[in-house]
């Protein structure tokens, strides 16, 4: 069951990378900052590809958490992917709310 949990966490993560991406995009297009320091050095550094890290991110983690080589999850990294989750959640709303009020 825990294997089955972090590979639906692993999808969601990812998914939630590439809204994320996009939110960001869209929420910088109307003249809103970055607030995240990491990755507006991502964008100082990186340019228009800034969005890579985060894409290589969600590609690691669902190759991780696909390959028949990762071992079970323990309840400590269920936890962290949970966290993981609810943190992706909040940046993408943050991202609605200044979406809707720009």
């Amino acid at each position: 069951m825990a294997r089955l949990f972090m590979r639906a966490a692993g999808m969601m993560i990812a998914v939630g990378q590439g809204i994320d991406v996009a939110t960001t995009k869209a929420a910088l297009a109307s003249g809103r900052e970055e607030l995240n320091p990491l990755v507006r050095l991502g964008m100082a550094e990186l340019g228009s590809l800034w969005w890579l890290p985060k894409a290589a991110l969600a590609g690691f983690i669902l190759v991780y958490v696909f390959s028949k080589r990762a071992p079970p999850p323990t309840p400590r990294v269920v936890a962290l992917a949970a966290i993981a989750l609810a943190i992706s959640a909040i940046v993408i709303a943050n991202n609605l709310v200044q979406l809707a009020n720009s």
